[in-house]
């Protein structure tokens, strides 16, 4: 199923569902906040995610600045894929979790994301005999309860997800970790 595939084909059987879930609720969401015009399509959502896999690659100091007409700073490549006001509309409304049913989870408005990844990571892995459980910081400078500081690693701040991978390194589960009172496993 998987051999003789592209890694973009494999993302891509991966990240569909995730995509579709994305695309349902960012739609959802521009409705609940009146903007009825907003209609987000599958393709649209890729190409955003174009946008910013490429971000992480090409540093720019702002967001904004990959639309710049400057040779030392704009990229056709992302001006190409869409316009600036179309990105920061899609980026507006984004959403993985419908809010009119938010609970006590703290990880609640990506939880769907982490159920389908952990299905997805499952079904296109193939189980070892030697597994390992380790734990990794994922880099985020915003606000939120769940964030942690971890002196001496390499990523400082962020959140701290757990992970049962094999002993190469593919991971078969991953969790979010919530600090020591819960643990959100499914």
């Amino acid at each position: 199923m998987i051999s003789g595939k592209s890694p973009l084909e494999l993302f891509e059987m991966m990240a569909e569902n995730m995509i579709a879930q994305a695309v349902e609720e960012s739609n959802k969401y521009a409705g609940q906040k009146s903007n009825h015009d907003f209609c987000l399509k599958i393709d649209e959502f890729k190409q955003l995610l174009c946008v910013i896999f490429y971000s992480g690659y090409h540093i720019l100091p702002r967001e904004k600045m990959y639309w710049e007409n400057a040779t030392n700073t704009g990229t056709t490549l992302v001006s190409q894929a869409m316009s600036r006001k179309r990105y920061f509309d899609i980026k507006k409304y984004l959403h993985f979790n419908d809010n009119t049913a938010i609970d006590s989870d703290p990880y609640y408005k990506v939880h769907p994301i982490y159920i389908l990844l952990n299905e997805a990571l499952q079904q296109f892995g193939v189980f070892a005999e030697h597994l390992s459980i380790d734990e990794r910081m994922l880099r985020y400078f915003g606000r939120h309860g769940c964030k942690m500081y971890m002196k001496g690693k390499p990523v400082k701040f962020g959140y701290k997800l757990r992970i049962l991978s094999s002993f190469d390194g593919y991971p078969f589960y991953i969790i979010p970790y919530q600090g020591s009172q819960k643990e959100n496993g499914s």
